[in-house]
């Protein structure tokens, strides 16, 4: 693995990031800085939970331009960097950590937001595959989600805006046929509490066959959504997780598999970047 800050190309492998998802090498500008005391206002926000998340986050973002990490307020530590959207101008990236699903998880969509305030924040992490079809280290691009209500038992689906489904198409199409490792599009199924993953398994199966994983960011997209009523220039989010194990009673995520499936998660992430750049309102 090589770091390319300051390199024509930025390759990860055989992962291509900048301004298409195919083709040899991407141009652009020198490394610009900005004042270390505040934070940039960034195009794209991403949020964590998992360690293992959070290290191939932030791998990525080292071989952007301009990688630094800042403390933000209550703690929250956040990584910036930037690369080139499709026509060579900049999309500038934050990424913070949660502390764990659900609460904490929304407070710390909320201060992203506030404190950043991207454009499109993404979810990434690893997911447990909810399909027969799914296998460790596929990465589901999802827009929208599935809560499931422990208590109710009814689903609520929280979709994302239409101009961001259209921006996943747009990268999908352009994602090489031969790829290392399979990007699929679908919902994924989100518990509103603590359940059981047998239980889980089985309701999500019967709801919604086309649900491809299970993770827990209910909590974060309602925060989202909310936000986005308020703050013109959040245009939606996206979840972006690597397959780790496949969802359901015997649970078979593995320390490799988890770190395989973070790492896949965070490229996608990258590869998806040059696609999320909009214009603020």
């Amino acid at each position: 693995m090589s770091d390319y800050r300051g390199h024509n190309s930025y390759v990860r492998g055989d992962v291509i990031f900048g301004d298409r998802v195919a083709g040899d090498k991407v141009v652009y500008g020198p490394s610009r800085t900005q004042d270390e005391r505040t934070p940039r206002q960034a195009d794209v926000g991403v949020l964590t939970i998992l360690n293992e998340e959070t290290v191939a986050i932030r791998g990525a973002l080292q071989r952007m331009s301009d990688f630094r990490v800042r403390q933000l307020p209550a703690g929250l530590i956040a990584a910036e960097a930037w690369l080139p959207d499709r026509i060579g101008n900049r999309v500038n990236v934050a990424a913070v950590q949660a502390l764990e699903p659900g609460h904490a998880q929304a407070v710390s969509a909320q201060t992203l937001v506030s404190i950043y305030r991207p454009a499109v924040v993404l979810l990434v992490g690893i997911a447990g595959g909810n399909s027969d079809h799914i296998v460790i280290g596929d990465v589901v691009v999802s827009d929208h989600v599935v809560s499931y209500d422990p208590g109710s038992r009814r689903p609520e689906t929280l979709e994302t805006t239409a101009l961001l489904r259209y921006r996943v198409n747009d990268f999908l199409a352009q994602v090489p046929p031969k790829w290392s490792y399979r990007i699929l599009k679908g919902p994924v199924g989100s518990p509103g509490g603590a359940s059981d993953a047998e239980a889980v398994h089985g309701w999500l199966a019967s709801v919604n066959e086309k649900v491809l994983a299970v993770e827990t960011n209910a909590g974060a997209v309602d925060t989202l959504r909310l936000a986005m009523r308020e703050n013109a220039d959040l245009r939606g989010w996206l979840s972006i997780r690597g397959i780790a194990g496949i969802a359901g009673p015997e649970k078979n995520d593995t320390r490799k598999a988890s770190r395989l499936a973070a790492e896949h998660a965070a490229d996608v992430m990258a590869m998806l970047l040059p696609f999320l750049s909009f214009e603020r309102q």
